[in-house]
């Protein structure tokens, strides 16, 4: 094994000066404690939507893992009206474990047209606007959390803008397969 020996590099025959007081200002700014009592005094103390039926609009749809090491999908939809709980998100997991389970994702997922495992592992809702009529209720264990009963597609329409501004098209010389 032949050896290289490098010359030593040196960046800057003086040392760096750094003017002190400078980051003395910011190492000695602490968190002003009121900030955190308004964030407190604003906050609404609702964590959850009460059930009932809502407007949401699709946000993102993964291939995960359950906590129990099972594969599923979720849905993660952020709900648009009624204004007052816009911004809201709720959650729907479909597992494959058994072929019940099977059954009743790929029936639930056929709207959006997720019909294949190789749909599942693609990039979702990539490029749409998907907004849906969602039927929500209270989780049995934990009624601070939303159980998404049930979804129906409203509208289903490609995004103004790319989902994603660095992307290219699959369809030009840049992003052909090859």
């Amino acid at each position: 094994m032949v050896q290289t020996h490098y010359p030593r590099c040196i960046m800057s025959d003086r040392p760096l000066n750094f003017n002190e007081d400078e980051f003395r200002a910011f190492d000695d700014a602490a968190p002003d404690p009121d900030d955190a009592l308004a964030a407190f005094d604003s906050a609404s103390g609702i964590t959850c939507v009460p059930p009932g039926t809502y407007t949401g609009q699709i946000t993102s749809g993964e291939l995960v893992t359950t906590r129990k090491g099972k594969r599923a999908y979720k849905l993660t939809f952020a709900v648009t009206d009624p204004d007052k709980y816009a911004g809201f998100t709720i959650s729907k997991w479909f597992t494959f474990n058994t072929k019940d389970a099977a059954d009743f994702a790929k029936d639930a997922l056929k709207p959006l047209e997720l019909k294949t495992s190789a749909d599942l592992k693609s990039l979702f809702p990539n490029g749409r606007v998907i907004l849906c009529k969602l039927i929500v209720g209270l989780q049995r264990d934990d009624p601070s959390r939303n159980d998404l009963i049930r979804f129906s597609v409203i509208s289903d329409t490609p995004a103004s803008k790319p989902a994603n501004p660095f992307s290219v098209d699959e369809g030009t010389e840049e992003g052909a397969s090859k």
